[in-house]
């Protein structure tokens, strides 16, 4: 029932039938995240969660944030070994459909990728990121970042450390 109800809302009947070109590495995303994420005591399925992020990178670009995200939740928990297989088999996957890519298309398909990934922005644009990010908040939303702040420091330190990585996410 609440399925149709869903599916019966006029923005969910758009989003389904019009072509967008994000839903598919967000989807992606969002199912390799929810296989890193996992219950306590149960190990990560990385394996899945990578073949997803390295789907996501080819379907666009720029959707390397789920895969960074899980990366860096990864080292923060101190999970060095999974971090690093992670970032491993996402990268074998990403490249090697790019080589297929490259291959089938005679190099057109890599040039034109590269021309329309960046956006206008380089490589030093990309490391300033989330600081831009936390520069536009303290221009326009001081009381976010003061609140933020606030309940960041109300955690006991294992409990900073389970929450630090969900902004990434």
């Amino acid at each position: 029932c609440a399925a149709c109800m869903t599916l019966a809302l006029i923005p969910v009947q758009f989003g389904l039938t019009e072509v967008r070109g994000d839903l598919l590495p967000a989807a992606l995303n969002l199912w390799g995240l929810a296989l890193c994420a996992t219950a306590a005591g149960r190990a990560p399925r990385i394996v899945p969660a990578a073949i997803c992020f390295g789907l996501a990178f080819l379907a666009k670009q720029t959707a390397l944030f789920g895969a960074l995200a899980a990366f860096l939740a990864f080292l923060y928990a101190r999970e060095t070994r999974t971090a690093l297989r992670l970032f491993a088999i996402s990268a074998a996957v990403g490249l090697g459909g790019l080589v297929i890519c490259y291959i089938a298309s005679h190099g057109v398909m890599l040039d034109t990728m590269t021309k329309m990934a960046s956006g206008g922005g380089s490589f030093t644009t990309f490391l300033k990121g989330p600081l831009t990010m936390l520069m536009v908040l303290y221009g326009h939303d001081r009381a976010y970042l003061m609140l933020a702040l606030i309940v960041l420091l109300t955690f006991t330190r294992d409990e900073r450390r389970t929450l630090m990585p969900l902004p990434l996410a």
